[in-house]
């Protein structure tokens, strides 16, 4: 009992995690699986009872033995390019088309996992990484007062990607960032781009740019320069900060005319 729960697979009283989920493992250097994640089928068809279209292997409770790697360390190779993207299915996509590919498999590396990044990356002799993000459209959402709409000036995957770009620029790394373009439709991701026949990823690659050259780059540095003030200066109170890097970030319309909502 005490080695299946070690595994982060299963609940307490012994149950599977998962039910109805394609489930991805994640390799260690020598082919060994260290870790999971599951993603639900189409059409929503999970059968267990975690909500969410992705479901991790529980390695932050108590029994469990397990602690979650970077998705792809293992095809990093010597002082070859790599490329960061968001979703594990559009690592697994590009690593198949023989790139090089590293996962948060999320939007961005948690601060936590900034140092193991750095140190892969400098053990390869990698000098150039490319970021490369969902495309999808800036959310709206109604404010907290219920009286206007709330608007986000940049989506959540360029927001990351530039936050990852500018991390490793910081550290001595060229980096760059693009993402696939839209074509008329609510989001794509890198997967999709490839697999349906809308371009390459080599001309992603040839598009991309440094991550000062997006809007979205003095937004950062901003909240950035903001969260050191904020921890100097003690008697700046949390509602303040958080007031202030949200003005930056987001675009509060408030007092709409009947005609507008």
């Amino acid at each position: 009992d005490e080695e299946m729960l070690a595994t982060g697979l299963f609940t307490k009283d012994l149950h599977p995690l998962w039910n109805g989920r394609y489930v991805f493992p994640y390799h260690d250097g020598y082919g060994n699986p260290v870790y999971a994640i599951a993603r639900e089928t189409n059409g929503n068809q999970r059968a267990d009872f975690l909500s969410g279209k992705y479901a991790k292997a529980a390695c932050s409770k108590d029994y469990t033995e397990i602690s979650e790697p970077i998705f792809g360390l293992k095809t990093i190779e010597e002082g070859n390019p790599v490329i960061i993207t968001e979703g594990i299915a559009d690592a697994i996509t590009v690593q198949q088309a023989g790139f090089p590919c590293i996962s948060p498999v999320t939007k961005e590396f948690k601060k936590n996992d900034q140092p193991k990044l750095l140190a892969n990356l400098l053990d390869h002799d990698v000098s150039r990484v490319y970021v490369i993000q969902d495309a999808e459209p800036p959310s709206i959402k109604p404010n907290q007062e219920g009286d206007g709409l709330v608007f986000s000036q940049y989506e959540p995957g360029i927001k990351g990607a530039v936050a990852t770009a500018s991390f490793l620029s910081e550290n001595g790394f060229e980096a760059r960032v693009n993402t696939p373009p839209q074509i008329g439709r609510d989001k794509i991701d890198l997967h999709d781009f490839i697999h349906e026949g809308w371009g390459t990823i080599e001309s992603l690659i040839r598009g991309a740019k440094p991550a000062d050259h997006y809007p979205c780059h003095s937004t950062i540095h901003s909240q950035k320069a903001i969260m050191r003030s904020s921890h100097q200066d003690h008697a700046d109170s949390n509602s303040g900060n958080q007031s202030a890097i949200f003005s930056l970030d987001m675009c509060q319309v408030t007092g709409l005319s009947e005609g507008y909502r």
